[in-house]
This record gives structure tokens, sequence and C-alpha cells, in this order.
């Protein structure tokens, strides 16, 4: 699938979540597709054996919603919690991807692909 089909999907399955329209803009739904399709490539670099699908896409919106907006909670417990090694949890703060997930929700740095 493309980053369109799943912006997609995404926003049409946010109207189905209740309190989804507070939380949950097409722009945060981009920037979400795009943490994602980064979390993917750094899984990728660091060789995990475990893949992410729509509906760790569908988890995260729902914890972003469950937890009032706060995309970084939501995204330790969606993507960081699956990861069952200290090292590999180690591996992603050590590339700053956190960091990278905060400054581009708060619109500091863009992705481009």
């Amino acid at each position: 699938m493309t980053d369109d089909d799943f912006i997609f999907i995404l926003t049409e399955y946010s109207k189905t979540v209740p309190n989804g329209n507070l939380y949950l803009s097409d722009e945060l739904i981009a920037k979400i597709i795009l943490i994602n399709k980064l979390f993917k490539e750094t899984n990728t670099f660091m060789k995990n054996s475990f893949e992410f699908n729509l509906r760790d896409l569908f988890r995260f919106l729902e914890a972003i919603v469950l937890f009032r907006g706060n995309v970084d909670f939501s995204f330790d417990l969606v993507y960081l919690s699956r990861l069952t090694s200290k090292e590999a949890k180690q591996k992603v703060c050590f590339l700053n991807l956190p960091l990278y997930i905060e400054n581009l929700m708060n619109g500091i740095s863009e992705i481009t692909y």
C-alpha cells in the first residue's frame, strides 16, 4: 500500500473512533504515517524480526485518543514496548527517534521521502 492509501484508511477509521475528532487531524494522520515508516526503517536497520502493519496504525490512533493527544506516550506504548531487548530500545533512543518524533509533531522538522 502507498502512503496515500494508509492516509485514506486512517482518515476514514478515525471517524469511527469515539472522540477521534478531538485529537486526530488530517495533518496528524499524515505525520503518523511518516512515524510508522521511520520506525519500520529503524526496525529493519536493527534487524528485528517482527513487522508492523495496519493494525498497529489503528492502535496508535486509538492510543492517541485514549491518552488525550499524547503522541509520545502512544508511540512508546504501541512501538517501543514491542522491542523486547533493552539493547534494541537503547538503539532506538541512540538514533534519537523519540526526539525526532517530538520535533516532527511540533513542526520543528520535516521528513521527505
